[in-house]
């Protein structure tokens, strides 16, 4: 089975064992659903533990979550910079011309007519439209909305924007 990072445990907050958690991911609300399943993974040691989520509360881009059998701050400690999982096969299938985050990371971007620009090294969210961090010979910002996608092309990790003066 194959996974995806929804975030990274971060902190503690509470006796109750609640967990701060970076978030990596779109889809929040979904992904925490009371009831779903998430694992808790240590890349480290590469150990994975399934969890269900009790209740979860988002601020910002920071998730406060609270998982069965984590039930105080001793436990919850234990799980500091564990990643946050789902499951792929998990996931909902999406609308054409609508991607999960983790499709978009190590797509090469392309400008018309220019070429190759550089690789999608993050995603930033801030709520208004989603921002495509690209890594090249400098770092470039492109929102990711119709108006500069020419073409996604995921199975080939390619994404094609339109050439708009002053984006670079």
């Amino acid at each position: 089975m194959n996974y995806v990072n929804l975030g990274k445990i971060i902190n503690v907050r509470g006796l109750k064992g609640e967990l701060k958690i970076a978030s990596l991911s779109d889809f929040v609300k979904d992904r925490f659903k009371k009831g779903n399943k998430v694992y808790l993974y240590n890349e480290e040691l590469d150990i994975r533990e399934e969890h269900v989520v009790v209740k979860h509360s988002l601020v910002g881009n920071i998730i406060y979550l609270i998982l069965e059998g984590i039930d105080d701050v001793d436990k919850a400690n234990k799980y500091r910079d564990y990643y946050v999982q789902y499951a792929i096969d998990d996931l909902p299938k999406l609308k054409e011309d609508t991607y999960y985050y983790y499709e978009l990371l190590d797509c090469d971007v392309y400008i018309e007519n220019k070429g190759l620009i550089g690789k999608v090294k993050s995603i930033d969210d801030n709520s208004v439209q989603p921002i495509l961090r690209v890594k090249g010979e400098k770092e470039i910002l492109i929102p990711f909305v119709k108006y500069f996608l020419l073409e996604v092309d995921i199975p080939n990790k390619k994404i094609l924007i339109r050439d708009v003066e002053g984006l670079l």
